[in-house]
C-alpha cells in the first residue's frame, strides 16, 4: 500500500531486501525527499528509532536511498505459486506473467474505484508522470520494474516473508500464497470488498462483510495466525500475522500444542 512506501522503509530503514508487488507504478519520491533531508537519521528521531531501523545510520542522508524493485502485477496466490514452481524458460509461465503485467497497466484508480483502461505503454507512462508531478524529487533513485517471468520466479523462490499494508483485495491472496509456500505472512487489512468475495464465510456461517469479520476470517482460515494492534498507525491498524515454523508451538503425541499460541 502507499505505492511502495512500506517496501521502501523495509529496504532503507531495516536493511532488508524488499520487492514491491503493486499493479500501479510505485512512487516513493516523498520518502526519498525525507531521506535526503536527514529525517531518518538517528539523531533526528532518537535511540528508539535507531533500535528498530538499524540501516539508517548517522549521515545516511549523504548516500542515495534504495528504491525497491517492483513486480507490477495484482497479487494472485495461485498464479504466483505456479510461477514460483515453474521450470526455467517455461513458455506458459512467461505468457501468464506478461498477461498479468498488461492487465495491471490497463487499470486506473479513480474516485469511483478501479476501472479498466486500454492504451499503449507510452500513454500509460505519460499519465503516471502527470500523476506524480509534485511528489518526485531529484533524490529519487531509478525505478526498476521486474519485466521477465524468470526474474520474478527467482524473487518468489527466495522470498521468506510476505507483507501487506492495507492491501485491499489481496489480503486473502497474501495469506494463501505464503501459507502454501510455508513462509510467514503479515497483513494489515482495510477494506473488505464483500461483493468481490461473496463466498467468504465465518465458521458460524456468517458472511464476511465487515473489517472485524475479515480479521476473524483470516484467523479462522489460518489457525496459527495471531493479531495485534499497531499503535500510532492511522486508519485500520489491526495486524494479522504468522510466525516462522521454528517459532511455532511444537506438537505433543496426540497432536496438541505443547506451547499455547497467544492471540493479542
Amino acid at each position: 500500500a502507499g505505492r511502495g512506501e512500506l517496501c521502501w522503509e523495509l529496504a532503507n530503514l531495516s536493511g532488508c531486501e524488499a520487492v514491491a508487488v503493486e499493479p500501479r507504478r510505485i512512487e516513493v519520491g516523498r520518502c526519498s525527499h525525507r531521506w535526503g533531508a536527514g529525517h531518518y537519521e538517528p539523531s533526528r528521531l532518537g535511540p528508539a528509532f535507531a533500535r528498530w531501523n538499524p540501516a539508517a545510520e548517522e549521515g545516511c542522508s549523504r548516500r542515495r536511498d534504495v528504491v525497491p524493485a517492483q513486480i507490477r502485477c495484482f497479487f494472485e496466490a495461485e498464479g504466483f505459486g505456479t510461477l514460483a514452481d515453474a521450470p526455467v524458460a517455461d513458455a506458459q509461465a512467461e505468457a501468464w506473467f506478461d498477461a498479468q503485467r498488461r492487465r495491471a497497466r490497463d487499470f486506473r484508480w479513480t474516485t469511483k474505484g478501479c476501472t479498466e483502461h486500454h492504451g499503449d505503454e507510452r500513454e500509460d507512462e505519460l499519465g503516471e508522470m502527470a500523476d506524480d508531478l509534485g511528489t518526485t524529487t531529484a533524490a529519487t533513485s531509478v525505478h526498476h520494474d521486474i519485466a521477465s517471468a524468470a526474474a520474478a520466479r527467482e524473487i518468489l523462490r527466495r522470498t521468506v516473508l510476505v507483507v501487506g499494508m492495507h492491501p485491499d483485495q489481496a489480503a486473502g491472496e497474501i495469506a494463501a500464497y505464503a501459507h502454501g509456500r510455508g513462509i510467514p505472512w503479515c497483513v494489515v487489512p482495510c477494506c473488505v470488498y464483500a461483493n468481490d468475495f461473496p463466498r467468504r464465510r465465518l465458521a458460524d456461517g456468517t458472511r464476511v462483510t465487515t473489517h472485524g469479520h475479515l480479521v476473524r476470517w483470516l484467523c479462522e482460515t489460518y489457525p496459527g495466525a495471531r493479531t495485534a494492534v499497531l499503535d500510532g498507525v492511522g486508519g485500520k491498524n489491526v495486524v494479522v500475522y504468522t510466525v516462522p515454523l521454528s517459532q511455532q508451538p511444537s506438537k505433543g503425541k496426540k497432536g496438541e500444542a505443547t506451547t499455547p499460541i497467544t492471540k493479542r
